[in-house]
């Protein structure tokens, strides 16, 4: 399977105007455009701010896909804290309650004659 990227930018004519677009691959066939300017005098302006754009676009993409990995580490780690601290309140409290099954606490009469 050949790796394409995933992000780039394209360029349309619109009679004497330009158009760039950044464009995500959502699929081999299906494309979907992220963000777009238009009104360039020039192709060459329109592929300047397409690169430009392009190249904000992927480091802002990958600052928040960092962002909710890092959150989505922190919440799994708080998650297994939570079941470690139940597991243990929930031995402690079997062992608690099989340890007065063995050995019951006796209540002691005093007989006084």
């Amino acid at each position: 399977m050949a790796k394409g990227k995933k992000y780039d930018y394209r360029l349309r004519e619109a009679g004497a105007v330009w158009r760039a677009e950044i464009v995500r691959r959502v699929t081999s066939k299906q494309t979907v455009i992220s963000k777009s300017q238009d009104g360039f005098a020039s192709k060459a302006q329109a592929r300047a701010w397409g690169e430009r754009e392009l190249q904000s676009f992927i480091e802002n993409q990958s600052k928040r896909n960092r962002q909710r990995s890092e959150k989505r580490d922190l919440e799994a780690r708080q998650l297994a804290q939570k079941q470690q601290h139940d597991a243990a309140t929930k031995a402690s409290k079997l062992a608690a309650k099989e340890a007065a099954s063995i050995w019951p606490q006796t209540t002691e009469t005093s007989s006084h004659d």
